[in-house]
């Protein structure tokens, strides 16, 4: 019964309604539940079209009955003890339509929680029927396709996965794994910055804002990955990455990309942007920051020079060119961010983590590190970087000046260019 097509559209149509039903749709995590059940109607035949059209017609049911049970109970239903978790989503519905008007009905569609929440304060706000229900329905015309092709044609492309060499799933599959790593990181920092909650209040603001927990955190993040990594040395990709190395550099242009990126992270660039910065902080009176920024470069050093001697399959040379680069950059964000408010601050870790990980990557590609060493060099540059801001934060030397628009342009000005010579090779 699982797999027929007809049973596949009952539950879509059923997703679909009670998506856009008002306070039920806050329960249903409708993206991840729509995406795959497309997939899965894919993967047994079913076409598009019914799928689609299923979609149109009971998303429009949803928000016919949500605009409904709006205007007969909008002004009672939120009086109810078990509703009142919701009653933030409601002001922010009743702000957003006052604001828009009747844009607030397509656009409310794509925003998540809004969408079974807008139809039921039209209703309540006594919306003209007439507009709401051409809205509406033209509406669900463009959300259907947005919502369940993506998925559709993703199951689709799931023939055309398994057929892959080993090397290039692989591939994609480290890629998305990092990215997946980065966007929990950021969801657990944004959550845990002094303008929000700390774990359900366990750790005050005033905790968070005098010592260093965040620094702490990541420290003992990378001493358990130095640990397990060395321990569980060599690690058995090193190997299957000298043989998918070659499927993956059959990709010219990429490769090519690659080399030319890699070049940013050579060792005499990263020292001069380093002097650079340590040069600002010295001019702006943070000499005790500059001290151990520097020290920390130095051990950063001296420890690579050690781990070289012992990794295999891995350019000692290269190595300290991907860890100095990670290093200068991260502390560069690590300054940025002292003088941000801290909602902003992911922004400027995100770019940074991006940045990191193509230069990584591009390491990998070319040949220069085996995964173990690259592994050892992030987890140890992250935790030289966690120590310095850590002693920072606990001694009260944090930066109190913004960094210089002029060296942050100087700096990228400087990375596009050799970016765009290496690039027209």
């Amino acid at each position: 019964m699982l797999e027929s097509p007809l049973f596949i559209l009952l539950i879509i149509a059923g997703v679909c309604f009670f998506e856009c039903l008002a306070l039920f749709g806050l329960l249903i995590p409708g993206v991840v539940v729509l995406f795959s059940l497309a997939a899965l109607a894919n993967l047994y035949g079913l076409h598009p079209l019914p799928m689609l059209a299923v979609a149109v017609i009971f998303g429009f049911l949803g928000d016919l009955v949500s605009f409904y049970l709006g205007q007969r109970y909008l002004s009672s239903a939120f009086n109810s003890r078990r509703l009142a978790r919701y009653k933030q989503w409601t002001e922010h519905g009743h702000w957003f339509i006052e604001r828009w008007g009747w844009i607030s009905i397509p656009a409310g569609r794509f925003l998540g929680p809004l969408r079974p929440i807008v139809p039921f304060l039209a209703g309540g706000l006594k919306m003209q029927s007439r507009a709401f229900v051409i809205l509406s329905f033209f509406s669900c015309l463009i959300w259907a396709p947005a919502y369940l092709l993506p998925g559709y044609f993703t199951g689709e492309l799931s023939s055309v996965w398994t057929v892959q060499p080993l090397s290039i799933r692989s591939l994609i599959s480290y890629v998305l794994s990092a990215l997946a790593i980065c966007a929990f990181s950021l969801t657990i920092y944004h959550h845990m910055h002094p303008e929000k909650m700390h774990l359900r209040g366990w750790i005050s603001q005033h905790q968070a804002e005098r010592w260093p927990i965040t620094s702490f955190v990541v420290l003992l993040i990378a001493v358990a990955i130095l640990i397990t990594v060395r321990q569980c040395y060599p690690l058995n990709v090193d190997q299957l990455f000298i043989i998918w190395r070659q499927d993956w550099q059959s990709f010219t242009t990429l490769s090519h990309l690659l080399s030319a990126l890699n070049l940013l992270s050579n060792h005499l660039l990263v020292s001069v942007e380093f002097a650079m910065l340590i040069l600002w902080l010295c001019m702006i009176g943070r000499y005790s920051i500059a001290s151990i920024a520097s020290i920390g470069f130095v051990l950063l050093y001296v420890c690579i020079s050690q781990i070289s001697h012992w990794v295999e399959h891995t350019q000692p040379v290269q190595l300290w060119n991907m860890a100095s680069f990670i290093f200068t950059y991260g502390l560069l964000a690590n300054i940025t961010n002292t003088t941000m408010p801290a909602i902003k601050r992911w922004q400027v870790y995100l770019f940074i983590f991006i940045l990191s990980l193509a230069i990584t990557m591009s390491h990998l590609w070319l040949g220069h590190l085996s995964p173990s060493a690259s592994l050892i060099a992030i987890a140890l540059t992250a935790a030289i970087i966690a120590c310095a801001r850590g002693i920072w934060k606990l001694f009260n030397r944090q930066p109190k000046a913004a960094i210089s628009r002029a060296f942050l342009l100087w700096l990228a000005l400087l990375n596009t260019l050799l970016f765009t010579v290496a690039l027209s090779r």
